[in-house]
């Protein structure tokens, strides 16, 4: 975990810098909606159902994964490396597909983030998301998708429901 935050500090950094490429600290502007067969998605309510959608599928998908050979082959990588290795299991080959899918989830919510914001630059991923979404991971449990649900709901709303409880008074 703290590999991963430095080294995305690190990428955050060097695109703050590739203004030629990145657009640098202005980011990238006029990211068109989300198109689906042609059909244009506007508005709030149809990209909500859209997210859902894909949400429902990518934890549909994650379910299946974790029940499979490859899943349990994860978890057993998480618990015991050695053990894993002598049964003949190529550690390398399971964390490398485990990289790529987290990588394919990744790729998949920032897609949708650009789209749904239309705007994007780099101090949208600062230091302090990172350590928001290790907040829902270590509310939720690492390696439950129930409770990566609940973490998540549980990071997001709880400052919304502080300050509603705040503007109430």
């Amino acid at each position: 975990a703290l590999t991963t935050l430095g080294f995305s500090e690190i990428i955050r950094i060097v695109i703050n810098n590739l203004v030629s490429v990145t657009g640098g600290p202005t980011g990238v502007r006029n990211i068109p909606g989300f198109s689906v067969f042609g059909y244009s998605i506007k508005g709030a309510r149809p990209y909500y159902y859209l997210l859902l959608v894909f949400t429902i599928s990518l934890i549909y998908v994650a379910v299946r994964i974790i029940r499979s050979k490859w899943g349990r082959a994860i978890k057993a990588v998480k618990d015991n490396e050695l053990a894993v290795e002598a049964c003949g299991i190529k550690i390398s080959t399971i964390k490398i597909f485990a990289f790529t899918l987290c990588c394919i989830y990744g790729c998949i919510g920032g897609a949708m983030y650009g789209h749904l914001v239309g705007y994007i630059n780099p101090t949208d991923f600062s230091f302090d998301t990172s350590i928001r979404y290790l907040m829902m991971l270590m509310i939720g449990g690492i390696g439950s998708i129930p409770g990566n649900i609940l973490g998540a709901f549980i990071v997001n709303m709880l400052p919304e429901f502080l300050r509603f409880l705040g503007n109430s008074c």
